[in-house]
């Protein structure tokens, strides 16, 4: 992050900047969310997909206040809301590979996407994948980078569920 910033070439060159984190809200807090911002513009949705939606958006605010909005406003159904969504996500992805010169992020990204976390097999597949080994150095930058940037945690999993099935696409 401080890269855009520290750029003299970045149109944010200079400027403030202040970090807001957000945390995720509780299966309860969720379904409050969601369904008081329906009661004030009037929509009904049914308990079915409001389950649904809490259970895949795991209390990330911004997509719960997406898939609301989009509900609410275009009356969209569930299926083009998530589908846009994932599109989105990895569009977010895909600039962030843009930046890096590697190809190792990538192959990363998708590994942790299809439920590889332990080092070992992690840093193996990305062995098979460049043809010739790597030193834990190159696995741990690219993991580094990838938790510095709020895609994945400490423990490697993605922060966001919608970014993880964004990845799966890559």
């Amino acid at each position: 992050m401080n890269s855009i910033f520290s750029n003299p070439e970045s149109p944010l060159f200079g400027r403030a900047y202040a970090e807001v984190i957000t945390e995720r809200l509780s299966r309860e807090k969720s379904l409050k969310f969601l369904r008081r911002g329906f009661s004030e513009v009037g929509v009904e949705v049914d308990d079915g997909e409001l389950n649904e939606v809490v259970d895949r958006l795991d209390g990330v605010i911004g997509w719960l206040t997406y898939y609301g909005y989009s509900r609410s406003v275009g009356g969209r159904d569930l299926t083009s809301i998530f589908n846009d969504a994932i599109n989105l996500a990895r569009e977010e992805l895909e600039n962030f590979l843009k930046l890096r010169v590697s190809r190792r992020y990538r192959v990363v990204l998708k590994l942790l996407a299809s439920g590889v976390r332990e080092w070992g097999l992690l840093k193996r597949r990305l062995e098979d994948y460049e043809g010739s080994p790597i030193s834990d150095r190159v696995l741990h930058d690219v993991l580094t980078t990838l938790k510095m940037h709020s895609i994945i945690n400490e423990e490697l999993e993605f922060t966001d569920p919608i970014v993880k099935e964004a990845a799966r696409g890559l």
